[in-house]
């Protein structure tokens, strides 16, 4: 939680006033002072796949410009100088220098376009992300039973305690990774609902017909999935059929009791 306080510190940093790096896209104001310059930055991401720069100076002054190129952005990340493209040859995770005698009111404008991928637990690559660009999307999955919710100042009371529920009766991606990265890839966006998408063919149309995947730093008082196991349409088949085989012997079995035996002084 601490995290989001500290953002505003690495949106820029530089050094003397050779060198600004633009680590993070957004709206902000820098006084750089050692360059006696001003550099607004204006953008809704992620809302907008966009960001601008503009440059302001009481005199021309030369000095490099790093813009960072994020591993999660597509190759049609560009940036242009007052109109004029200089980040043909960008790379993901690298910085695009851009070093010119700058005047005031020069502007830098940053393309960043977004797509959705998957990311695999760490040490269970089973269990399965999905991301839009940076952001991380999960599915509500009821409101039921959400006792905990909001937490008082009792010993565990941070933890939710409501009635658990069984892997099985989640939603659970079914196909291959690669079938799985292709049906991700074409989820389409929910009309009115920004990063919002419809989760057709990912999981059981039969179960969940209505998953939708939407930024997880909005969601609230609702249970929610994030990582989702995955399973081949062979292995989902078996589990089924499993957890029928378990409710069926449970059902027809006798109810056991047990006998304690007290010992009194």
């Amino acid at each position: 939680m601490e995290n989001h306080g500290k953002y505003g510190e690495f949106i820029y940093t530089h050094d003397g006033a050779q060198e600004l790096r633009v680590n993070l896209f957004i709206a902000s104001r820098l006084n750089w002072t050692d360059n006696n310059a001003t550099i607004t930055q204006e953008t809704q991401f992620p809302y907008s796949e966009n960001s601008k720069l503009t440059i302001n100076l009481k005199k021309t002054r030369k000095f490099r410009l790093m813009i960072r190129c994020p591993e999660w952005t597509t190759s049609d990340f560009s940036i242009k100088v007052n109109g004029k493209e200089v980040a043909a040859d960008a790379q993901p995770s690298s910085y695009v220098a851009i070093e010119r005698k700058w005047k005031n009111g020069d502007v830098v404008e940053i393309s960043l376009p977004m797509q959705n991928t998957i990311e695999a637990l760490d040490n269970v690559p089973e269990y399965l992300a999905v991301k839009h660009g940076p952001i991380v999307l999960a599915a509500r999955t009821g409101n039921q039973d959400l006792a905990g919710l909001v937490a008082d100042d009792g010993r565990w009371s941070h933890i939710a305690h409501g009635s658990l529920v069984p892997v099985a009766e989640t939603p659970i991606m079914i196909g291959t990774r690669a079938e799985l990265e292709q049906k991700v890839a074409a989820l389409k966006p929910v009309d009115g609902k920004p990063l919002h998408f419809t989760a057709s063919g990912l999981f059981d149309q039969s179960r969940f017909t209505d998953v939708e995947l939407e930024p997880f730093y909005s969601l609230h008082d609702s249970r929610y999935a994030i990582y989702f196991l995955s399973l081949s349409q062979s292995d989902y088949g078996k589990m089924l059929d499993k957890i029928k085989a378990d409710e069926a012997a449970a059902s027809s079995s006798p109810r056991q009791t047990t006998r304690y035996r007290v010992r009194t002084p």
